[in-house]
């Protein structure tokens, strides 16, 4: 019988029945970001979270994010959420859907949201290295020197950052680095000019869905409403270290002058405003609280991450 932790990183079903959240309960004992974290943790209490922008029907991002940066993950029952919320799958297999409205969805894949000239040059910039990767496994491989030694990534992601011009399919964002490159220096990219737009669709597309398949396993559904509502009763999952955990009440009774624990003062202390704040806000009376040892789900993450990044490395060997 597989314990809890065995069970919650394994494979997940290509059918989802649960969605997943990571988060993190604030447990900073004297945080001056206090008005933050109330807020965090009212809203916590309630079910109803503000600035979630998605969630995932895949518990792999337990391996990516949870112990990581965050303290808390939650399980919740799909149906439950899509009755509650408004959300919409990332169609990672969908090159035109990944691009309209002018790349919004990849902004959000590379986490390049907010619009700035930096966010943008990084948007087009990710897109542009894949763009030349496809060239030189492509019909049009001649151009990968060119593309590559002459920085054609750098010059249509420098000229992205600030233009006015709209990119809502595959054909536009092939135009616009066709137009680009033929006008911003003739000299470097002078073969370019020897073939069409037309001829720069397929990489294009290629290069996108080779984006999407490097995001699919995060299998992301973005949130529309304002906050996200966490169905009543959803399970959640509180990462601590047990050692730490059992031992909370002796070290809250310790005497001022034993100096035993005091190693370990930092960690007793963080556990410690954990707790009160699960108690304080009742998080157990919103949800199916359950206590995992971190300790152990690092062991098990180590192993996983090694054995999904060999396959990687095979998967990216067979398609160069």
């Amino acid at each position: 019988m597989p314990s809890i932790i065995e069970s919650i990183v394994g494979t997940p079903s290509s059918v989802p029945r649960h969605f997943w959240l990571v988060l993190d309960i604030p447990n900073t004992p004297d945080s001056f970001r206090a008005e933050r974290d109330q807020k965090i943790l009212t809203g916590l209490s309630h079910g109803r979270l503000e600035g979630v922008r998605g969630i995932s029907d895949t518990k792999v991002i337990l391996t990516d994010w949870w112990l990581m940066c965050r303290n808390a993950a939650i399980m919740m029952d799909a149906n439950e959420v899509t009755r509650l919320n408004d959300i919409e799958q990332i169609p990672y297999g969908d090159a035109d859907a990944l691009v309209r409205d002018n790349m919004k969805l990849l902004a959000r894949l590379f986490s390049k949201e907010g619009g700035s000239k930096s966010e943008r040059f990084g948007v087009m910039q990710n897109v542009m290295q894949y763009f030349v990767r496809q060239i030189k496994l492509g019909s049009l491989k001649i151009l990968h020197h060119t593309l590559d030694y002459y920085g054609a990534a750098f010059a249509v992601s420098d000229k992205w950052s600030t233009d006015d011009y709209e990119i809502n399919s595959v054909r536009d964002l092939a135009t616009y680095i066709y137009n680009t490159l033929v006008g911003v220096d003739k000299y470097k990219f002078q073969e370019v000019a020897e073939y069409d737009p037309q001829d720069f669709i397929l990489p294009a597309r290629e290069a996108l869905l080779y984006c999407g398949s490097m995001y699919e396993s995060e299998g992301e559904w973005l949130i529309h409403d304002s906050h996200f509502v966490v169905p009543q009763k959803s399970l959640m999952l509180v990462g601590v270290d047990l050692s730490i955990l059992h031992s909370i009440e002796e070290w809250r009774q310790r005497d001022p002058d034993d100096w035993s624990m005091e190693a370990k003062k930092w960690r007793y202390e963080r556990c410690d405003a954990l707790l009160n704040a699960i108690k304080t806000y009742r998080l157990e009376e919103y949800y199916t609280l359950k206590f995992i040892d971190s300790n152990k789900f690092e062991s098990i993450r180590g192993d996983l991450l090694y054995r999904r990044r060999v396959r990687r490395e095979k998967a990216a060997q067979t398609n160069d």
